[in-house]
């Protein structure tokens, strides 16, 4: 159990895992603004919270994760499909699916979303492993 706990501690501190957090937080912040519009904004947000990894209106990549430089790619290092993206973005809305994908990302730095997808996050200009 103990060595459970300084594997999530470990990735807990890495720089990566911190910018991945932020990176959300903005995005939920982007969702909050948006919710906030009369008549349609819950169900815009909804909707850009599910979609915004597929990097819609020709952006490389959604607003949290342009902060770090950030972006979602699939297995040939391109943008993710529509598919790919509702599938990434689904598991927050599944109760207990939820969980387990931030217990994942805690303490292997995946999300389930992740492996469901078949993406990854990449730093822009770097070519991971």
């Amino acid at each position: 159990m103990a060595a459970v706990f300084r594997t999530i501690a470990k990735n807990v501190l890495t720089l990566r895992w911190l910018e991945r957090e932020i990176a959300f937080c903005v995005d939920l912040f982007v969702c909050a603004a948006i919710a906030i519009c009369p008549n349609i904004g819950y169900a815009a947000a909804v909707l850009y919270f599910i979609i915004r990894d597929a990097c819609p209106f020709g952006m490389q990549t959604n607003l949290g994760k342009s902060v770090y430089g950030l972006r979602v790619v699939n297995e040939n290092g391109e943008n993710p499909s529509w598919r790919s993206a509702i599938l990434r973005n689904i598991v927050v809305f599944i109760p207990f699916a939820n969980i387990y994908d931030f217990y994942l990302f805690i303490s292997t730095g995946d999300r389930l979303a992740d492996r469901w997808s078949q993406t990854h996050v990449a730093k822009v200009g770097v070519v991971s492993e």
